[in-house]
């Protein structure tokens, strides 16, 4: 069949009905998407809100962690734990000074580092200074916090811990956590009850959407890129 035959008026009445097909089915798809998004946008985007939380129940174990820069929630959290009996001690770490904490000690206006401000909200709450453990950290960020917590748990023995984290960053830390420590260790992860962050219609508040993009970014440097920031030995 040469050219001629396939520009014939024949064929060409032939082929019309199909792109007339190929054509609405070009429109329809598109269309078929977007009612789909529409009427299946809720239940999605909160299934990747729940990804980002694991809220495990309580129950008994050996060391209670007060994790990120929540300190002072986090604290009465812990306090609170540790009055119900589930754990006997609590480990907080003590950051580098911020340049804000610099600048007030420089000029001599006292006001407590966030460590400070949690041992005394925890103190105030009935916990005993003996039953409250200070540890240094130079290195900041989730990633640097779970290995700090698991040289701290390999070096006590402890193998059942409370973790109390933003609530967005449940997962990953018990993620980070159960990598980094042995198949035996039990994780708990917990958020202080007045945590802003909802996996439900997370989307609809503008710092509970900013808390998802930054997590999102932050997982993928925990996971893909193993902690791009970490200071290299």
């Amino acid at each position: 069949m040469d050219s001629s035959d396939i520009t014939s008026p024949a064929v060409v009445a032939r082929l019309r009905p199909v792109r007339v097909r190929l054509g609405l089915l070009a429109l329809f798809l598109p269309l078929l998407g977007i009612v789909a998004l529409w009427i299946w946008h809720e239940p999605a985007l909160n299934g990747l809100g729940r990804f980002l939380v694991e809220e495990t129940p309580l129950a008994p174990a050996d060391l209670v962690v007060v994790f990120g820069n929540n300190e002072v929630p986090a604290a009465a959290a812990a306090a609170h734990i540790v009055r119900e009996g589930y754990a006997s001690r609590i480990l907080l770490f003590k950051a580098s000074r911020t340049p804000d904490e610099v600048l007030l000690d420089r000029l001599r206006i006292p006001v407590p580092t966030r460590q400070e401000l949690a041992v005394i909200v925890m103190r105030r709450m009935g916990i005993a200074a003996g039953d409250i453990l200070v540890e240094p950290i130079t290195e900041t960020g989730t990633n640097a916090q779970a290995r700090a917590i698991a040289r701290y748990a390999q070096s006590h023995g402890a193998s059942r811990i409370i973790v109390l984290t933003y609530r967005s960053h449940t997962r990953r830390t018990a993620v980070l956590l159960r990598g980094a420590l042995d198949r035996s260790s039990v994780i708990i992860v917990r958020a202080a009850p007045d945590d802003p962050f909802g996996a439900e219609g997370w989307w609809r508040d503008r710092s509970n959407s900013r808390e998802f993009m930054m997590e999102s970014m932050r997982w993928v440097n925990s996971i893909w890129f193993g902690d791009f920031w970490r200071r290299r030995e």
